[in-house]
């Protein structure tokens, strides 16, 4: 039976140890439990509210009542597709 030789896969573990340190010493946000900032996220959320609150001020004139993406509005024609 073939025994694992500790030479041979010891640079391997060693690259793999350096990398995982690496990794880490240019994070140290994960080990202390902080979360980053996704800044995608936060727009999201900001346009969203900023929408409520608009369909709320003026009921007459909602905003995103229809679906209305990219120059396609739900009923729409689409100009022959």
């Amino acid at each position: 039976m073939n025994r694992l030789n500790f030479r041979k896969i010891a640079p391997y573990l060693g690259i793999f140890a350096a990398f995982v340190l690496l990794s880490y010493a240019y994070t140290p946000e994960l080990l202390s439990g902080k979360i980053v900032n996704q800044s995608d996220i936060s727009s999201w959320q900001g346009m969203a509210q900023e929408i409520v609150s608009y369909n709320q001020s003026h009921p007459n004139d909602r905003a995103l009542d229809q679906l209305y993406v990219w120059g396609y509005a739900g009923n729409a024609n689409l100009c022959g597709l």
